[in-house]
């Protein structure tokens, strides 16, 4: 009878023994972590034991995120750290206050009708006894897979941060539903179907001196979960002004794969300035990303040539069992929402000069140096990845190529320098992002090469089909064309100012698309849970760049 009361979960999808999922594995994995990314809104986001009134695929995910979970039938023993329920009615709300521990977590989903009113919501939960409750607007999710986003309505700042920072073509119908959002939501005490569908809400069982969770004890004896308390404890220490009374936070949950992060914007008080972004990962393989970005940024932070292109490091913190990374917010909009055919010219010098200042002055290293570590190591990981996918020439001609490289200044690489991870403030600076892939010893030129593709063939292009990515990349390398005279204008300023070797663009060429192949593999392989079959990995988009480079002539 005991393990039906509380039954402690084996290695779950979200676990850290499942390091190579198979194909079935990683879909359900990441299928149940989405749903389940609202826990990061709570003081602890891998709660120690948990309960869940409703089925389905919301109790599976619940099931996934913790230690233990309780069946609703037997486990009213008031010691769990979360309570979830779908459309709860007081007899739920009742049962799920009892088996929560003082200070434990309750999250709740509304989506009836009658029930969705902020009035009928909030007076539910508080005749249940709860108290401290949030109310979040679901943008998408967090029933569908793919990206979500949870915006706090209570204070509004938030959502009016989220509405100013879409793309400028969306700002009138942006500033439009800014108004209504504010007038529904004020309304919404009376009118149910004004407020989106679902509300989710987040109460909190109240704190008593002593009590506590017997397999852990997070700070909740006034509401704070230790990261809350870590960062008013530090807010001043941060120059980020008076310490707030209260935060919130704009949860954004984006990407893929179950090893996308989940970022937070924390907001003090009312404001609509987030002052801190903190992220967070669903599962362990995604720690090392994080770990090498906070290294990167503590590097380069020394220098100030580029330090205010980049976000300040603040934190990289393990608390309640997730590790998390806490930086500065960079203002901004990201290329991708700004960039055209106009400007493209001027965006792409401004990108060149930025990658300019990143490799600071630095001499040729002899290759003896960086072979075996930049570029010996990717050939070999390029073989066995494609070795039995395309003809033996074709390695060999790599090889060949890539051997004709001499002395290179050793400068930081980005690896991600793309519209994606570039900001572009109302002056026209740029700012960089996500650095989980930098390399602080790299080689010149990766970055601008992957940048000056990545613009013209995938964004400016539009097509995805591998006849008009190959098109569309032989223009972007091609002199005679508008895509490839900024290529070479761009190439021709970095070359001067690095003192590097034009002879050696070519082999570098074929080199990024190396390493972004190699990359795009491991991430089939993740999939996958197996090698892919010879079909994939030759539709690969990377590959496919890396073929037509090589059958071109040495540019």
């Amino acid at each position: 009878m005991r393990d039906r009361i509380a039954v402690e979960n084996p290695p779950s999808p979200g676990g850290a023994k499942m390091s190579a999922p198979g194909s079935d594995d990683e879909a359900v994995r990441n299928r149940l972590l989405r749903r389940a990314d609202w826990r990061f809104l709570l003081p602890s986001p891998s709660p120690a034991k948990a309960i869940c009134f409703s089925g389905g695929l919301l109790a599976d995910a619940v099931k996934a995120v913790s230690e233990v979970t309780v069946d609703p039938e037997y486990g009213l023993g008031g010691d769990c750290d979360l309570a979830v329920a779908v459309d709860p009615d007081p007899t739920t709300l009742r049962a799920a206050w009892a088996a929560l521990r003082p200070g434990g977590s309750c999250y709740t989903e509304w989506f009836s009708f009658r029930a969705r009113s902020r009035s009928t919501i909030g007076s539910r939960l508080q005749a249940a006894g709860f108290d401290d409750v949030t109310y979040y607007c679901v943008v998408t999710g967090p029933t569908q897979e793919g990206k979500g986003l949870w915006i706090p309505l209570e204070p509004l700042g938030a959502l009016g941060y989220f509405l100013r920072h879409v793309s400028t073509a969306k700002r009138l119908k942006s500033l439009v539903t800014w108004i209504l959002t504010q007038m529904r939501w004020h309304l919404a005490s009376f009118v149910p179907v004004l407020l989106p569908r679902p509300v989710c809400a987040i109460a909190r069982k109240p704190a008593t001196a002593g009590a506590c969770s017997s397999r852990r004890c997070p700070d909740t004896t006034i509401g704070r979960g230790p990261l809350t308390q870590l960062i008013l404890d530090r807010w001043r220490e941060w120059d980020f002004g008076p310490t707030p009374i209260r935060l919130s936070w704009l949860l954004w949950a984006d990407g893929l794969r179950s090893r996308s992060k989940v970022v937070a914007f924390v907001f003090p008080d009312s404001d609509q300035r987030p002052r801190l972004t903190i992220k967070m990962p669903r599962i362990p393989e995604s720690v090392p990303g994080l770990a090498n970005e906070a290294a990167t940024l503590k590097m380069l932070a020394k220098r100030p040539e580029v330090a205010r292109g980049l976000a300040k490091l603040l934190f990289l913190e393990r608390l309640t069992g997730t590790v998390m990374l806490g930086q500065t917010v960079l203002n901004g909009q990201r290329l991708d929402s700004v960039i055209h055919y106009g400007n493209y010219r001027t965006v792409a010098l401004a990108a060149t000069a930025w990658l300019v200042s990143l490799a600071g002055h630095v001499s040729p290293s002899p290759v003896t140096g960086w072979w075996d570590r930049l570029a010996g190591s990717v050939l070999d990981r390029f073989e066995f990845a494609f070795g039995s996918v395309f003809d033996r020439r074709m390695f060999e001609d790599t090889r060949n190529i890539v051997r004709t490289l001499g002395a290179l200044p050793i400068v930081c690489e980005h690896r991600d320098f793309n519209q994606f991870n570039i900001l572009q403030s109302p002056s026209r600076e740029l700012a960089v992002l996500d650095w989980e892939s930098s390399v602080l010893e790299g080689l010149p030129a990766l970055d601008l090469m992957y940048f000056l593709t990545c613009v013209p063939v995938f964004s400016l292009n539009a097509s995805s089909d591998p006849d008009d990515v190959r098109r569309a990349y032989r223009a972007s390398v091609d002199p005679s064309t508008a895509a490839g005279a900024v290529t070479a204008e761009c190439l021709d300023v970095y070359a001067r100012r690095l003192g590097l070797d034009p002879s050696n663009f070519h082999a570098l060429r074929v080199l990024v698309w190396l390493i972004h192949s190699c990359s795009e593999y491991e991430k089939l392989v993740f999939d996958l849970g197996r090698r892919p079959e010879p079909e994939v990995l030759k539709r690969g988009v990377f590959v496919t760049l890396w073929e037509e480079e090589l059958r071109s002539s040495g540019r």
